[in-house]
């Protein structure tokens, strides 16, 4: 049943997020990446599966698939940030930073029940990736 779940998420993740981010203008596929994903997870009110399965005894079983998930997110949006300007290193750690923004603020939103903590995070994440720096 996990497996199915991993596939199901990684089939929309590729179309929905990866897909966009790998192609396309920067600045639309970067704000198209932060609407997607506020929809997905329907603003913190749903759990991400994979970050849920990365934690417990599900990653042993299905670490390879977990893991490029994640490592997929992370590259495709640092992908993104390069065709924007950003250097390859800044890059890679605001692609970082982003992800794991999010994935806080899913847990945080859905643990205290404000939808508040998500969008803080989304529109500070968006802010940081506005910026071109080294």
């Amino acid at each position: 049943m996990a497996r199915v779940v991993l596939d199901h998420v990684d089939r929309w993740f590729e179309q929905n997020i990866f897909a966009v981010l790998e192609g396309g203008n920067p600045a639309l596929a970067i704000e198209t990446m932060f609407a997607s994903v506020t929809e997905y997870f329907q603003s913190g009110g749903r759990i991400c599966l994979v970050g849920i399965f990365a934690l417990d005894a599900t990653r042993d079983h299905f670490s390879d698939q977990i893991a490029g998930y994640f490592d997929r997110w992370l590259d495709s949006l640092a992908t993104c940030l390069v065709c924007q300007g950003f250097s390859e290193n800044c890059a890679q750690i605001i692609s970082t930073q982003v992800v794991a923004m999010i994935q806080g603020a899913i847990i945080l939103a859905r643990a205290t029940g404000d939808a508040g903590h998500f969008f803080g995070a989304v529109t500070q994440a968006g802010k940081r990736l506005c910026r071109r720096s080294e």
